[in-house]
């Protein structure tokens, strides 16, 4: 299916419980608002799959990677035709895998999302689940890796991992930290954590010929309508828009 242009959201939506009903529906209307052509979607638990908003999104035609998940995991939506799709177990004490999903596009476009091992002490599992990603997908004519990567441009052996990918964020946004994390915004995650903390960890990176990104901006920056306090995550999510190379 010929496409110019396609829109990809991903997001690490939080598990815990505080406020998880209310946020759970705010997630819903703003990706709805968004209206994305595919979503990836990190932190999922049981009752993300279980509402009446997740059942809309698939009445409006979405495909849907699982329709149960255990403890907590990575789940993709998608408008686009979906050839096939692969979870591959990481090497992970957290039970991480990378989920990908060949979209039936021309040109071809593999979307793929991950959750990295978490906390700073975990650096060598998340290099290796970093080099078990760049080899398995070296082979796809072009593809977009997304999620909540878990370490930031300033850890080197991480970023030496992805160093054949392109960082959307800094390419398109040279002069914003862009900083998915920030809990001088999100007072929800200061009040949760009860420590301070700026860092981009969700991150979108590019590889192959075909598609090349023409926006990015981050979701979810403001609290909900009628709790100052409650934001949708204690993440910001990332809107990213592709478009073909050839474009213009």
């Amino acid at each position: 299916m010929a496409r110019d242009s396609l829109r990809i959201v991903t997001w690490n939506v939080w598990f815990g419980q505080l406020e998880r009903r209310a946020r759970q529906r705010a997630l819903w209307e703003r990706l709805e608002a968004v209206d994305p052509d595919v979503i990836c979607l990190q932190e999922m638990i049981p009752e993300h799959l279980e509402g009446p908003e997740i059942e809309r999104f698939r009445e409006r035609g979405y495909w849907l990677s699982d329709t149960h998940v255990f403890g907590y995991d990575v789940v993709m939506l998608s408008r686009v035709p979906v050839l096939e799709h692969e979870r591959r177990p990481q090497e992970s004490e957290m039970g991480r895998a990378l989920l990908l999903a060949r979209l039936d596009t021309q040109p071809p476009l593999t979307v793929a999302t991950i959750h990295l091992e978490s906390t700073s002490e975990m650096t060598d599992a998340r290099v290796r689940q970093l080099r078990d990603i760049d080899q398995h997908l070296a082979s796809e004519p072009a593809v977009v890796l997304v999620g909540d990567m878990n370490f930031s441009d300033d850890d080197p052996r991480e970023t030496a991992e992805i160093a054949r990918w392109h960082d959307v964020w800094p390419g398109l946004h040279p002069d914003d930290p862009g900083y998915t994390v920030d809990s001088h915004v999100n007072e929800m995650r200061y009040l949760s954590k009860n420590r301070h903390v700026q860092k981009r960890i969700d991150r979108v990176f590019v590889r192959g010929e075909g598609w090349r990104a023409r926006s990015i901006e981050r979701l979810g920056t403001e609290p909900l309508a009628d709790d100052p306090l409650t934001f949708v995550s204690d993440h910001f999510g990332l809107r990213v828009d592709l478009e073909r190379a050839d474009a213009g």
